[in-house]
């Protein structure tokens, strides 16, 4: 995702959900109109650039430009473009997933805002993509933390459960085992672990341990020396003083920062 907790700490202090009870659509429109174009008389035409007095489509609440004579709404070249939605809903959906650091579940604020959770589920989609396109990749400095954990590698158990005896088990396990083995296809296991991709986290502290800003990013073939070191080398700046558990895949990085490790309880 990224400086999500670090945005949504910023924008709680600065937005509170509560303003929007007694809300109505018209109100939720403007608040949005003043956040994308400043001035509640001004548009700007995102096809043009075009800040003319443009005619306005009142029933359709469009704008027609007054230069390439395209139209054009609040929502034109937006993740939120054709809503089915109305404002005070967008308005509200986005409140919650900013105003929860840690998220909100998605069947709760369907229930609470009360709209299906295949709408919820959309929408909260599209600001997780308008996060991942405005992410702020540049370098980290300072103090990092880095780990990586995997998802999607365990494997899933089968419907029906194959009971062996101690000597089928020997035989396909080429070693001992109980009296009653029982058998999950583990050379299936293996394979799915093996294409498993990991996910690093890179996350810059302060000096007292506070998180200032974060990055994720994928390891497509599982946490390794070269994937990781390359991932390192790209968000973290020489010289940055890291931290990472005793796992072999970081003991490159020496060569380039102030690596030490930190054994796991």
């Amino acid at each position: 995702m990224n400086d999500l907790s670090v945005a949504s700490n910023q924008a709680v202090e600065k937005f509170d959900i509560r303003r929007l009870h007694g809300w109505t659509n018209d109100k939720a429109y403007e608040y949005l109109h003043r956040a994308r174009w400043d001035d509640p008389q001004t548009q700007t035409c995102p096809h043009c650039g075009s800040t003319r007095k443009h005619r306005y489509r009142r029933h359709r609440k469009q704008y027609e430009c007054k230069d390439c004579g395209r139209c054009f709404s609040l929502f034109t070249d937006t993740v939120f473009e054709d809503p089915k939605l109305s404002y005070l809903e967008i308005l509200i959906i986005v409140a919650y997933f900013v105003c929860f650091p840690k998220g909100a579940t998605i069947r709760t604020a369907a229930a609470v805002i009360g709209v299906t959770v295949k709408t919820m589920f959309q929408t909260f989609g599209k600001l997780r993509e308008l996060l991942f396109h405005f992410r702020n990749l540049t370098p980290l400095k300072g103090h990092v933390h880095v780990d990586a954990g995997y998802f999607g590698g365990k494997p899933r158990q089968p419907c029906r459960k194959r009971y062996f005896t101690s000597a089928q088990a020997r035989a396909r396990l080429g070693g001992g085992g109980p009296t009653v083995y029982d058998y999950y296809d583990l050379k299936n296991r293996d394979k799915r672990i093996a294409n498993s991709r990991a996910v690093m986290v890179l996350v810059q502290v302060d000096p007292e341990g506070n998180t200032e800003r974060t990055i994720a990013t994928i390891l497509e073939n599982g946490e390794n020396q070269e994937e990781c070191t390359a991932m390192v080398r790209r968000f973290v700046e020489p010289e940055t003083l890291i931290w990472s558990d005793e796992s072999n895949a970081y003991v490159r990085l020496s060569a380039w920062y102030r690596h030490q490790s930190v054994r796991h309880s």
